[in-house]
Formats: structure tokens, C-alpha cells, sequence
């Protein structure tokens, strides 16, 4: 297709000198927030400039690897956050913005409280009461200004001092109310709340647990025999560290990409684990494992360092058992029996071992793509790259708080997170969660999408019906543990050691552990579910297993088109799939707070954009409408997984290329050709920087030819033929 578009220096589609050096001296988030109220429209119905004349930037940082500002908005009224209108906004390398998505309100003619009338002691209470605790609070020290914040005391109920700031709270009905907003991590449960509390009124208006937790089963399931003896008290270790060794950093483990002791040979109860020497990778922990200040020597010679501190918690009490993360000597050699025919209390050296190179393998591996330091990744030290640190991971092994489960807690950036994982009885004896990669990296994953989506200093972003969370998990854990030899039609399960199922098992996602379900697998006659599926799905569970099923059949084409490579650790690769770990991270920092499927889809092209212009964007449409997430695919309300509906159309696209043509109808990934002739006067410059744009009426897509530099001599014209293809289309 070829269209003929003339146009001279002065015409609307040619950006001048001057203005394009006024653009560019906009800063990224003056730029975002200048964008928002200039497009009011996109983020609610009948919203101006003027309900957007006051945001506050929640976070904002740049990509490594993209270059692209991702800047967080949120409304305020009178210089208070209302929560629940939070914008995503992305600023590219050039400083345009070229992604926005999220939602907002008007404010206008609202009587809102501007004061309390309750105290922060009884939010916290009414908190605590709602749950079934009984606690009483009281303030050990208040922050000023604007936004008040409390730190409370524990109330007798709580692990660590209850917070509580003052908020705006906006809910999916769009009714805003001044709110206290609490968090309160129980002491004897695995549960933190978040909980939005009526300043006014007392009424608890919304409560949110920020562990995930991920229930497999129940906790008797198939229990007999030998299980119910085992004890999970605390059990002292009869190994003995060994001796100091010329090698740093060894870890005897079901190393990169073993999946479990049932992915080897010879299988267990024969041991075949292997000693990995020195894993660590030197731009992700440039200090190895078992640093924390950031210059040579480690700090630690146990399961503890930068990125995390594993260790046993049978006694379930949230801390480490004593001596529990086992010494590697000061060679840091973690070389531990093992006996998967015994009780786990006979293997716990090994067992905390094997959880405490994984959890660094998963650090170093997302940090090559984008979960890095300014990105909120889990370090104690942040080696000066931004973020906030002493946030590293407390993964708590062979945890005495239940069975047959595992759970994740997530805070904001600065604060650290928890991983608890479980035995399980699913088998005779024992099995121990710490030696199931897959549930592993989805545990970790959860903190590594909930600090991406929304900005680091907003975890509570993953509350919906419709949030992909639970799917990202599998996602990864499937991701890191891929072999050459899998293929479309691989069986691939979550959790299949844990619960004695052979390696080609459904694992977690099958009955009798989620009504509906399969494999994992990009063959239909294997895993026919499709987007629509997922109105039936369990929350979350369920849901996010439609998500993973749809990326794992956009997966599969990226590496049938552009092939397979196993280094995982390559983020600058060209391999399908090194491409699909980049754009995930890319565009769970484009996906707006509170995003459905549809949306997760359209940040998946944006990104795709930012990183590679495009080049990928028509092998992920024809997969994406493969499992009905087409262009006609409803989303309905992300708050609700029952109103979305199967699209299996790919898009066509209009595009009107001046005011004086007609539109034109194209296809994704046609190319288009543009002819521009610049006339420059006798006194005009040597050379003239340039753009040919084109916008889609849907705003999601543009065509953007420039910028462009030409050298005219003065007083000439002179003809310049420009071509691009419309992202999409057949690849």
C-alpha cells in the first residue's frame, strides 16, 4: 500500500525545532502528569483537567534496558492520595509518552470529610475485630503534615506495630470516602491486612490480605501411617559444616533447570543432586550471595546474604530456629546429606540449602530483565542503584504453620517480604516443598508482580477478580525450569513432586485441587481452555491459570518463530523465549492497578514496542486470538471475572493520514509509505529535524516515521519517501 501525504514545515504533522526542544526539555514526570490532564477523557467518564489538577507521583523510575520512565499517578484531594485512581503512565527514551492506562474520578461537588472523627487506636480496632481478634491499640508515635501516619502499638494481636495513615478511599462503585488506612500483620496467623476504615463512620470499607496464599490441598489429604508420626518440632542437625575449601560459594542442590528430585537421574531415593560452583551472577549480585556491605569478604557463611536468609521455621514462630541456616564453613561450601527415603527433619541442612540457591537463582535471573533495584527487587543493599533496600527475603523452610501449602507476603519497597513453605503429606513418607522449583519461583513471583505492577510503593494493585497474578506465578516457575527437548505439546504441571504425580501430572491445577482445569501445554487436544473460561474459574486460582494457559500459547509461538536458547541469564537475547521474559517484566510495570486480561494483553504490546518496535507484535495477536483474546475480546469490568467474552479476531486498523485524505483501512503489519516534500525558504537552516505521524483512531497503536533529520539547501524543496509497518499482522 502506498499513500502519497505532502505536507511543509509549518504543516500540524511536522513537529519544528523549537517545539520538538521544548518537549524534550519537559523532565519524564512533569511530562506524564502533563499528558494526564491533557487526556483527562481516557482515564473516566467526563473527567477535565481540572479533576486531574492534583497528583500525587507515587513512584517513578527508568528502565534499564528500555529506557522508558514508568511514572505512577495517583488522584489527591486537597493534598490527600485517594486510592483506587491510580495511573500508569510511560515515557519513552524520546520523552513522549507512548503508553497510559488506569482510572480516576471527579471529585467535584463531593462533600468529602477533610478530618476524622475516629481516632487511628479505633480503626485499628474495628480492623482487628473484623478478623476476630480482639486488640487494643495505642499510638507510639505520629507523623504530621497532610497526610497523617500512625504507628500503633502490636494491640497483643499483631507481629510488629500496627500502621495507619489517612486516605481517600475510592471502591468499584465509585463512592469516595475518607479512610484510615491500616496494616496489620497477625501474629499468629500468616495474614497481613491491608484494611480501608471509615474515618467517620467506623465501618471497614475493604480489607485485602497481602500474603498470597496458595492452598493446594487439604491439610489431610492422603495423611496415614509413618506421616502422622513425623514430628515437626525442631530437630537438631547432625552435620557438621565442612572444611574450609579454595571454591566460593558451592551449593550441593537440584540446580538450574531441575524442576524436583523427580526431574533427575537416578531418581530419588538415590541422590542426584550436584554441586553448582559459584552461581552467583556478577551483575545481579555483584558481591556474591553472602555479602551485604558491598565490598569484597563475605558477611555471612550461612544460608544468608544480600538477597535472602533461608532457614527452618518449624516452631512456627515467624523467626529462625536456632542455628537452623546451616554454615558452609568459610570456604561457603554447602555440601549436606540428603535422604529423601527419610523424614524431612533428617535433611533440613540440605533442604534450606537447596531453598536458598533458588531463591538467589530467581533474584539474579529477574534482575537481568527489569525486577532490578529501582524496579523494587528484594536486597538488604541496593549497591547504589535506587530503589530502597534492607528488603531481602525471609524464606522460611519446612514451616510448622500447616501443611500442603505455601505463601508469599509482599510489602511495599524498603520492607521485607516473607516466603513460608510447607511439607507435604501426599505421600510416605513427607514431601518438602523447598525441593519444588516451580513452587518456588511461584511464590517469589508473587512479590515480583505485585512490586511491578502499580510501582514498587504500591503492592495492593492485585485485588481484583480478574488480576493474572496467580497465573505470572506459574508462568515463571514454568520459564525457569524448561528444557531443549519440551516441545507445544509438553505436559507441563505446578507442584507435581509435592503431590506424588509423575512429571507429566497437572500438578495444582486439576482436580481434585481446582475444579477445572489441565496441563499446561500449547495444544488444544491437551489444554483447550480459552479467555472466556475463565468466568468459571475459581479466584484466583483458577483465573490466573487461564491467564498463564494464553501466555504459555504466546510463548510457544515466539520460540517456534524465533527459537529457543537455554540461557536464561541472556536478556539481550533474540531467542523466543529470553524475549518473553523481557517483555513480561516490561509490561507488568505498563499494566495499570487493578488491570483484567485485556489490559495485561495491551501492555504486552507496548512493550513489545518500547523494546523491539514492534517486531514481535504480530506473532503474540495471532496466538493471543488463538485463546480468545482477539481484538473483540470483551473485558467487561476487571472487577468481576464474569463478564469477559472470547474475541478471535486479529485487528484491522484505520488510519486517516491527514485531514484531507480518507481513511484508510490497513492490516497489522502492512507497510505503509509515506512521501513528504519540505520546502524551506531562502533563509531557512542547512538541515530540519522531522516527524510523520499518524494516530489510531483507538489510540492504542501509532505510526510514527521520525524523527527524521534531512539537509535542504536554502530556498529548495526536496522529497523524502519514508516506510514502517503498522505493528502486527501475520509475523
Amino acid at each position: 500500500m502506498r499513500t502519497r501525504y505532502l505536507c511543509a514545515l509549518a504543516a500540524a504533522l511536522l513537529l519544528a525545532p523549537a517545539a520538538l526542544a521544548q518537549q524534550q526539555r519537559l523532565a519524564p514526570v512533569d511530562e506524564a502528569q502533563r499528558y494526564v490532564q491533557q487526556h483527562a477523557f481516557r482515564f473516566g467518564h467526563g473527567l477535565t483537567a481540572d479533576d486531574l489538577s492534583d497528583l500525587v507521583v507515587t513512584d517513578a523510575y527508568a528502565s534499564r534496558r528500555s529506557g522508558t520512565t514508568h511514572v505512577y499517578l495517583r488522584q489527591a484531594y486537597a493534598g490527600v492520595p485517594v486510592v483506587g485512581t491510580e495511573i500508569t503512565v510511560a515515557v519513552g527514551a524520546d520523552g513522549r509518552v507512548f503508553h497510559a492506562a488506569g482510572s480516576a474520578t471527579s471529585l467535584a461537588g463531593r462533600a468529602l470529610a477533610t478530618s476524622p472523627a475516629l481516632p487511628a487506636e479505633a480503626a485499628a480496632a474495628a480492623v482487628a475485630h473484623d478478623v476476630g481478634l480482639a486488640g487494643a491499640f495505642h499510638t507510639v508515635s505520629t507523623t504530621g503534615g497532610q497526610v497523617p501516619e500512625v504507628v500503633l502499638s502490636d494491640g497483643g494481636v499483631a507481629q510488629e506495630p500496627v500502621t495507619a495513615r489517612l486516605v481517600y478511599y475510592r471502591d468499584e462503585h465509585d463512592a469516595v470516602a475518607l479512610a484510615w488506612e491500616v496494616g496489620l500483620y497477625e501474629r499468629d496467623e500468616p495474614h497481613y491486612w491491608q484494611a480501608y476504615v471509615d474515618a467517620v463512620s467506623g465501618r471497614v470499607l475493604a480489607r485485602h490480605d497481602l500474603v498470597v496464599h496458595d492452598h493446594f490441598g487439604p491439610a489431610d489429604a492422603h495423611a496415614a501411617g509413618a506421616d502422622a508420626a513425623v514430628s515437626l518440632a525442631p530437630v537438631a542437625e547432625a552435620s557438621t559444616p565442612p572444611m574450609p575449601s579454595a571454591l566460593v560459594g558451592s551449593y550441593r542442590v537440584y540446580g538450574l533447570p531441575v524442576e524436583s528430585p523427580n526431574h533427575t537421574t537416578p531418581l530419588p531415593p538415590d541422590d542426584a543432586r550436584t554441586l553448582v560452583v559459584d552461581p552467583d551472577d556478577a551483575d545481579a549480585s555483584p558481591f556474591g550471595w553472602h555479602d551485604t556491605d558491598g565490598a569484597p569478604g563475605a558477611e555471612h557463611t550461612r544460608t544468608r546474604g544480600n538477597n535472602v536468609h533461608a532457614y527452618i521455621d518449624a516452631n512456627d514462630d515467624d523467626s529462625p530456629d536456632a542455628g537452623s541456616d546451616p554454615d558452609g564453613g568459610a570456604g561457603l561450601v554447602f555440601d549436606f546429606p540428603n535422604n529423601l527415603g527419610g523424614a524431612p527433619s533428617t535433611y533440613r541442612d540440605a533442604a534450606v540449602t537447596n531453598l536458598f540457591y533458588w531463591n538467589n537463582i530467581i533474584h539474579d535471573v529477574l534482575w537481568r530483565y527489569g525486577f532490578d533495584e529501582p524496579a523494587g527487587n528484594f536486597q538488604v543493599n541496593n549497591y547504589g542503584n535506587g530503589g530502597l533496600g534492607n528488603d531481602d527475603v525471609r524464606a522460611e523452610a519446612q514451616d510448622g504453620g500447616g501443611l500442603n501449602n505455601a505463601n508469599f507476603f509482599t510489602p511495599v519497597d524498603g520492607q521485607r517480604p516473607r516466603m513460608q513453605m510447607y511439607l507435604w503429606n501426599f505421600s510416605n513418607p513427607l514431601r518438602d516443598g523447598d525441593y519444588d522449583t516451580g513452587i518456588i519461583a511461584h511464590e517469589y513471583s508473587h512479590g515480583y508482580s505485585r512490586r511491578l505492577i502499580g510501582g514498587p510503593g504500591t503492592v495492593s494493585c492485585m485485588n481484583n477478580s480478574e488480576q493474572a497474578g496467580e497465573g505470572i506465578s506459574d508462568y515463571i516457575g514454568l520459564m525457569l525450569t524448561q528444557r531443549p527437548e519440551h516441545t507445544r505439546s509438553t505436559r507441563r504441571g505446578t507442584g507435581t513432586y509435592v503431590l506424588n504425580q509423575p512429571v507429566d501430572g497437572c500438578g495444582i491445577r486439576c482436580p481434585p485441587f481446582q475444579p477445572q482445569g489441565a496441563p499446561y501445554a500449547a495444544d488444544f487436544s491437551i489444554n483447550d481452555f480459552t479467555y472466556q473460561d475463565s468466568r468459571t474459574q475459581i479466584i484466583p486460582h483458577g483465573v490466573g491459570f487461564i491467564w498463564a494457559t494464553i501466555w504459555w500459547e504466546v510463548t510457544w509461538d515466539m520460540i517456534e518463530n524465533y527459537g529457543y536458547d537455554p540461557d536464561v541469564y541472556n536478556e539481550s537475547g533474540s531467542a523466543g523465549n529470553q524475549v518473553m521474559l523481557q517483555l513480561l517484566t516490561e509490561a507488568l510495570k505498563l499494566t495499570p492497578c487493578g488491570s483484567g486480561f485485556v489490559d495485561l494483553r495491551d501492555a504486552m504490546f507496548a512493550a513489545d514496542e518500547a523494546l523491539y518496535n514492534g517486531a514481535h507484535t504480530g506473532t503474540m495477536w495471532h496466538a493471543f486470538a488463538r485463546r480468545g483474546l482477539g481484538a473483540d475480546a470483551s473485558q467487561g469490568s476487571p472487577n468481576t471475572n464474569s463478564d469477559n467474552t472470547d474475541g478471535f479476531s486479529l485487528p484491522d486498523v484505520t488510519l486517516r493520514l491527514s485531514p484531507d485524505e480518507p481513511p484508510v483501512v490497513v492490516h497489522r503489519g502492512d507497510r505503509i509509505t509515506f512521501e513528504a516534500e519540505l520546502a524551506v525558504g531562502a533563509a531557512g537552516p542547512s538541515s530540519v529535524q522531522y516527524w510523520v505521524e499518524a494516530t489510531l483512531p483507538d489510540g492504542n497503536v501509532r505510526v510514527v516515521l521520525g524523527p527524521n533529520t534531512v539537509h535542504v539547501t536554502p530556498g529548495t524543496t526536496v522529497a523524502r519517501s519514508l516506510s514502517q509497518r503498522v505493528p502486527g499482522g501475520a509475523p
